[in-house]
């Protein structure tokens, strides 16, 4: 988009102001020559960017009489209407550049005069013109998508938080009029073909350069209305750069349950859980799953939110739920479905123990000898998809060392895990075998009994 064309100030011409403004610095004025012609100024910026103000003029058509020819320049703040400066120039000069004060505003008149020097000559019809000083640059910043820190398009928004002020608290160039340039990535310059530089705006749609997700940085300068004595097309004065940096993540999750057919008793909390989705692979490129994001449909005609939400299932029967996850980004994946049976507990336990094939039993630990007929305590490591029944039993121990008569036995549902065994020892001392079935798995240990009056080990 090409600039927007420097605003001019339109010139005023005041010939008595004029000449009294001139009279009061030369002293008293002489008749005009009818001959001359007064310089007429190029208009200036109504704010000029910079303090150095080059002020130029046509040239005045001096009357051939005239004896010593010259222009006057006078820079009059109009605050207080004390001059700012002032040159006396040759007739071969038809420019100057003053240096004013940022902030203040000023009348620049240009007079063409002859006999310049004590006594005071003519001064014919001067010409003006006005402007003020702008030389503070502005102050910017920016956020995307509202300060989001992850987006899942490459189109976002971007507010522009600007600001111009004049030093003096007057007015300052401002920012109507003046432009705004963003550039993504760490390129110094716009890249070639694209638009960086725009209208100013406090809000602007953006699209994110096409490449690998991940983090994008934008950034972003404002230029002021003010505009240079020189140069129609220049901008104003530049802020500091200011930048926000936004997550692209454009692909979306999948969710993953850690089982997908429940079993539980009414009123029991059920373990569902979503921990295991994933991210895309949870690389760099992935913003990660959100847990507030994850959301249940229980097939109750209840619904959670969560990764292992706590939820019980009050009446028995089959509830088929769905599970959905989304990334931070806010890219959903597809619903994954799940089955809980609920059943009365009574009819649950035994009439679903575990495949004997999926079973495994641990060595069992003992101590080194026991009490006779004192109880006592031994633990079996059990491996189990679900509650199995276990079966485990105390028998004479042959001479060959194997299992002979069993003495005692007991049945019990116990869950995966550590399981403590609980038994009564044989009332005579001697050596027993302790053994443990769960389905098809059997662990077998020799047990040591000593007699009642020995301590325990």
């Amino acid at each position: 988009m090409a600039p927007t064309p420097t605003p001019r100030t339109t010139r005023r011409r005041r010939p008595a102001r004029t000449a009294l403004a001139a009279a009061a610095l030369l002293g008293p004025v002489a008749a005009a020559h009818a001959q001359t012609t007064a310089p007429v100024p190029v208009p200036l910026p109504a704010f000029h960017r910079g303090t150095a103000v080059t002020v130029a003029w046509q040239p005045a058509q001096f009357d051939p009489q005239a004896a010593d020819p010259r222009y006057l320049v006078q820079a009059i703040r109009t605050t207080d209407f004390a001059t700012a400066a002032f040159e006396i120039l040759p007739v071969t000069q038809t420019r100057t550049t003053l240096a004013l004060q940022d902030g203040q505003a000023y009348l620049i008149v240009v007079s063409a005069a002859d006999d310049i020097g004590p006594p005071v000559g003519v001064i014919t019809t001067a010409g003006e013109i006005t402007t003020r000083i702008d030389a503070t640059p502005p102050t910017v910043g920016i956020s995307l998508n509202g300060g989001a820190a992850y987006t899942r398009a490459r189109e976002v928004v971007v507010d522009v938080q600007a600001s111009d002020a004049s030093p003096t608290g007057g007015p300052a160039g401002g920012l109507a009029g003046g432009h705004l340039t963003l550039i993504e990535g760490d390129s110094p310059i716009c890249p070639p073909g694209a638009a960086c530089t725009f209208p100013f705006s406090a809000r602007r749609d953006l699209q994110l350069a096409e490449g690998p997700d991940g983090p994008r940085r934008v950034r972003a300068r404002v230029n002021d209305a003010a505009r240079p004595s020189t140069g129609v097309f220049a901008f104003g004065n530049p802020s500091a750069e200011a930048e926000a940096t936004i997550f692209l993540d454009r692909v979306a999750p999948t969710a993953r349950l850690v089982a997908d057919a429940v079993r539980a008793a009414p009123g029991a909390v059920v373990a569902l859980d979503a921990s295991p989705s994933a991210d895309d692979g949870n690389g760099p490129d992935d913003s990660g799953i959100d847990p507030a994001a994850v959301r249940w449909d229980f097939g109750d005609g209840t619904t959670g939110t969560g990764p292992a939400p706590a939820h019980a299932y009050t009446a028995p029967g089959v509830f088929r739920g769905s599970v959905t996850v989304a990334d931070r980004a806010g890219n959903p994946s597809a619903a994954v479905p799940f089955t809980v049976t609920v059943t009365p507990a009574a009819a649950s336990a035994p009439s679903a123990p575990a495949r004997p094939e999926r079973v495994r039993l641990g060595r069992i630990v003992t101590r080194t000898a026991y009490r006779a007929g004192r109880m006592g305590t031994a633990r079996v490591p059990l491996a189990a998809p679900a509650p199995v029944r276990l079966d485990q039993a105390i028998a004479r121990r042959s001479r060959s060392g194997g299992v002979g008569r069993v003495l005692a036995r007991a049945r019990r549902l116990a869950r995966p895990g550590t399981v403590t065994l609980r038994f009564r020892a044989p009332a005579r001392a001697g050596r027993y075998v302790l053994r443990v079935r769960a389905g098809s798995a059997v662990a077998r240990r020799t047990i040591v009994v000593r007699p009642a009056s020995a301590p325990p080990r």
